[in-house]
Formats: structure tokens, C-alpha cells, sequence
């Protein structure tokens, strides 16, 4: 799966794609966006709208925490 298709994708598989490539090839989320061409802030608000966010101790993206 190519993630520049990320939001015509199930939302849990993304969430699963993401999180493998940055545990695996990745050393955070900036250089991810970088290597896959894909806008930050559009990436961002995509898991924000489905209720996670990065958290870079991490290195993944997890479910928001209600504070």
C-alpha cells in the first residue's frame, strides 16, 4: 500500500502501515513525511479526525488520551 493513497484506505490498516514503517524504516514522523511526499499537516489532521495522535517517545501514533 502506498500511503499517498492513505485517505481513500481503511483507516486502521493505514494506522497499522504507518506505525510498522516507522518502527521499521523510519527514525520519526518528519522523516517519514519526507520520504513519502506527504503533507504534514494533512497527515496530521487524518489521524486527529480518527482520534490518535504521534507521540514521538514512541515513534507511533496512539490513541488520544482523554485529559
Amino acid at each position: 500500500m502506498e500511503l499517498g493513497n492513505y485517505r481513500r484506505s481503511d483507516f486502521f490498516i493505514v494506522l497499522s502501515r504507518v506505525n510498522t514503517k516507522l518502527r521499521d524504516d523510519y527514525a520519526d514522523l518528519d522523516e517519514l513525511l519526507r520520504a513519502e511526499d506527504l503533507d504534514q499537516d494533512d497527515f496530521i489532521s487524518y489521524f486527529d479526525e480518527h482520534g490518535y495522535e504521534y507521540s514521538p517517545a514512541a515513534r507511533a501514533f496512539k490513541e488520544k488520551q482523554d485529559q
